[in-house]
């Protein structure tokens, strides 16, 4: 489940990048965390 999210997050970023690369600096930051916890828990 958290992979799946982690996956949108960074698809969302990607798209966020396009228009206002301020908001998907935050969105990577987001999706890098989910990540990391879906991998080490």
């Amino acid at each position: 489940m958290f992979l799946s999210m982690g996956l949108m997050f960074i698809v969302m970023g990607i798209t966020e990048f396009r228009k206002r690369k301020a908001d998907a600096f935050n969105l990577f930051l987001v999706s890098a965390f989910v990540l990391f916890v879906a991998i080490y828990i």
